[in-house]
């Protein structure tokens, strides 16, 4: 008799943390949901996480072969050290693989989360991951990853493609990463928030493009958020571009407005002229299934 073997993901969020079982096909076997600050309140993180985890894996009937976890993090280049949460308490300078592996006695993998949604992405949308791939998660601030010939680009010190904070010329804006004037205080989930409540205080930010697709600061803004992905897609060339994030998942948001603000920008007659776009499906667990399957090309 075979015993089933499972590949389990985690996507720790700064509202949610969720986890995943996937099969060798990465079918979601098995899945399950809790609120940070469940495990946050606690007051050890990484202890209420491991035990979170544990439950989890202790219920799955088989084997566990590994666990990864997606984070809103940063890390070093080797992806064994937590250096900075700042949207999850007790996730600051924590050898977060050494004490999973410790307690699992498997091998655990650890990344951004957005990393974690573009493997997820390639994977729902069967894009093979080769040649240059750039994803683009618009949230509350900007997450980027760029993927060559199947590698992730992490940079001397592991912090690589950080394009939310690269400064803008004039802007002075205090970032939550303590530079000022970063990308993400003014095209991301942060910045739409403060335009809302500034210009449209009585209606709900979740139905802003709903009900505003033609006013034109909220057109200023989408046209804005184009500048940082073309900025991107000008240096590499990319032979797919993915783009997803919770402010492009909301409702009628304008895709084909996003889209022709990116062909503007973008260098004449390449890349602009065969750019592949394509859209995350916002999946509840995509990032923890990513992170599932990101932990199958890691073992």
């Amino acid at each position: 008799m075979n015993t089933a073997e499972y590949l389990v993901g985690v996507d720790v969020g700064g509202t949610n943390v969720r986890v995943v079982a996937a099969d060798k096909d990465f079918i979601i076997a098995e899945k399950e949901a809790i609120r940070t600050d469940e495990l946050t309140k606690r007051g050890h993180t990484v202890e209420a996480l491991t035990d979170f985890i544990k439950a989890f894996t202790g219920s799955l009937p088989g084997d566990v072969l590994s666990i990864s976890m997606g984070l809103p993090s940063t890390f070093n280049r080797e992806r064994t050290m937590v250096f900075s949460t700042p949207n999850v308490t007790g996730l600051d300078n924590v050898p977060l693989v050494d004490l999973l592996e410790r307690q699992f006695s498997l091998p655990v993998f650890i990344d951004k989360d957005a990393c974690m949604l573009l493997y997820y992405d390639l994977h729902t949308n069967q894009i093979p991951n080769e040649g240059v791939i750039l994803g683009f998660y618009l949230g509350t601030g900007i997450g980027n990853v760029i993927m060559i010939d199947g590698k992730l680009l992490l940079g001397k010190n592991g912090t690589a493609a950080e394009l939310g904070h690269i400064p803008i010329l004039g802007k002075d804006l205090l970032c939550t990463c303590g530079n000022v004037g970063c990308m993400e205080e003014y095209v991301g989930g942060k910045a739409l928030v403060r335009l809302c409540n500034q210009y449209f205080p009585d209606i709900d930010i979740g139905n802003v493009f709903a009900k505003l697709s033609t006013n034109r600061r909220i057109m200023r803004f989408v046209e804005d958020m184009a500048v940082p992905i073309a900025t991107e897609i000008n240096i590499f060339d990319p032979d797919h571009v993915v783009i997803g994030g919770g402010v492009v998942a909301m409702k009628d948001f304008p895709r084909e407005l996003l889209e022709r603000s990116i062909r503007k920008h973008s260098r004449k007659p390449y890349p602009e002229s065969n750019l592949s776009i394509a859209y995350s499906d916002n999946s509840t667990f995509g990032g923890a299934l990513g992170a599932a399957i990101y932990g199958s090309y890691k073992r």
